[in-house]
């Protein structure tokens, strides 16, 4: 059974050392890591240090061989303390992601839909008002190099022609400021037919389909407008993109009580997906949607049979599917990254009402408390400092999140779910909680694994060139061990 405690910080230091905060994690397979909080850093200490470690329960109470190798590792420092919310965290950035709503509506009716409550579909964004909304974002975007649009709430496909003609004229007001222009779209697939399908490939999109897995699951939550199934619809229109730019498609499934990680991922393997996002659902307490701690137990079973079918795939020389959120806490383990907000909201990014008001995010649309202005006239950036202070404030001023381990790789979860379901506007919605938990635990237990198997399996996960690895470590720029492939399976 996998567990993960504190370990006591040593007091008493002299000469300006300090211990860092770090906690032990007992694996499932009976390994001893030490997962140092402050870094994200994971250490496997020596078998004589790993009994040391768990013996340990009182400050002061560490043996000198235990103390001698905290130093070695810097886990007893003599670094100052360095926060990762710097006060100039509030400083507001470039702008570098925008959602624009086009549609302002949706042909589908989901069970969890945060956009009905919020009122957010109001009718389509007028042609002047596209073209005074690429204004102001690029305005805002000045500074910065890149430049990411996404089209997303309801269904942005409905307005098929509106999302051509604001893709062409961005392109050009990119290439007259030199900045690098990418699209997102997010879809329901109920629409994307031959002609939209060769229309994303050849343009710079990145595409997410909503599915919530096979039609068992996604016809209990996401029906079309007129109660009728979705699945087959948005199936076809699924396979129509995979077949043109499947390397760059991400299916985002939303998981409900009773949903199992094992089926959505089965399911998008038999689909030949690549990419795979697990999304924990956002409701209110009393909807039965979201997941209880009842569940726990089987989420922590499909973890790890979702991880033994990477491994098995990383051992025969191939890239595995991307299965979010384990691969994104791998990659910030690997970096490695602390992160001090879940995401760029209000600052790096905004969101773009079909009226043209300007939100935090598209997740906060038609909710007036959280409106900064308009395209045309002007945004309120005191307001958007404000709101990066309190309700996105950095994760250490979080309520609820300050002394949690987890926080660093996870940030303190969505903005908007709280505003949306919560009561609570500057804490996460904390059901959630236990599940990414379990997600970053089996994150680092794994990516601990197969580090010490074969590194270049962490890099295969990322579908890295392992020819190109290979030419750099015979170039001696860093030294190859000799990997010991075996595993116990559990």
């Amino acid at each position: 059974m996998q567990t993960i405690t504190e370990l006591p910080s040593m007091t008493g230091l002299t000469n300006g050392y300090r211990s860092r905060t770090a906690y032990r994690l007992i694996t499932e397979e009976d390994r001893v890591l030490v997962y140092d909080s402050e870094r994200t850093f994971i250490l496997r200490p020596p078998e004589s240090i790993q009994k040391l470690i768990m013996s340990v329960s009182e400050p002061n109470k560490a043996s000198a061989e235990l103390i001698s190798w905290l130093k070695e590792t810097d886990l007893i420092t003599n670094n100052c303390i360095s926060k990762c919310y710097p006060e100039q965290t509030f400083i507001l950035p470039s702008l570098t992601d925008i959602s624009i709503d086009l549609s302002g509506n949706c042909n589908m009716d989901c069970k969890y839909c945060f956009e009905k409550p919020i009122f957010s579909r109001i009718g389509n964004m007028s042609d002047e008002l596209i073209k005074k909304t690429l204004d102001f974002v690029f305005e805002k975007c000045e500074g910065s190099n890149t430049l990411s649009i996404h089209f997303g709430s309801g269904e942005p496909l409905i307005e098929f022609n509106k999302l051509k003609g604001l893709v062409d004229l961005a392109t050009r007001m990119a290439e007259n400021k030199g900045i690098d222009l990418a699209f997102e779209l997010t879809t329901n697939g109920t629409l994307v037919n031959k002609e939209i399908a060769e229309y994303l490939a050849e343009h710079p999109f990145n595409v997410r389909v909503s599915c919530d897995g096979p039609p068992s699951i996604h016809n209990t939550y996401r029906a079309l407008k007129d109660g009728s199934a979705s699945y087959d619809r948005v199936e076809r229109g699924l396979k129509e993109i995979l077949s043109l730019m499947g390397d760059r498609v991400t299916v985002n499934s939303v998981i409900c009580s009773g949903t199992r990680l094992r089926t959505i991922w089965d399911w998008a393997k038999s689909l030949g997906i690549q990419h795979i996002h697990t999304v924990k659902v956002g409701s209110k307490k009393d909807s039965g949607l979201a997941m209880t701690s009842h569940e726990a137990s089987e989420y922590k079973t499909d973890l790890k049979y979702i991880c033994n079918q990477i491994f098995t795939i990383l051992s025969q020389g191939q890239k595995p599917m991307e299965f979010q959120p384990i691969s994104k806490i791998i990659r910030r383990l690997m970096l490695p990254a602390p992160i001090n907000r879940f995401c760029g909201v209000s600052g790096s990014y905004l969101g773009v009402a079909s009226d043209g008001k300007v939100y935090p995010c598209f997740r906060h649309l038609g909710i007036e408390k959280y409106c900064f202005g308009d395209v045309e006239n002007g945004i309120d950036d005191k307001s958007r400092e404000q709101y990066r202070r309190y309700e996105a404030a950095p994760v250490d001023n979080r309520r609820g999140c300050s002394n949690c381990w987890a926080r660093y790789l996870c940030g303190g979860g969505c903005y908007a779910d709280p505003v949306i379901y919560g009561d609570k506007n500057n804490s996460p919605l904390f059901e959630q909680c236990t599940f990414w938990k379990l997600d970053i635990a089996k994150a680092i237990s794994f990516y601990d694994e197969i580090r010490s198997i074969d590194p270049t399996y962490c890099l295969r996960m990322f579908g890295d060139d392992i020819d190109d690895i290979d030419d750099i470590i015979n170039k001696h720029i860093i030294e190859r061990p000799e990997f010991v492939k075996t595993r116990k399976t559990v």
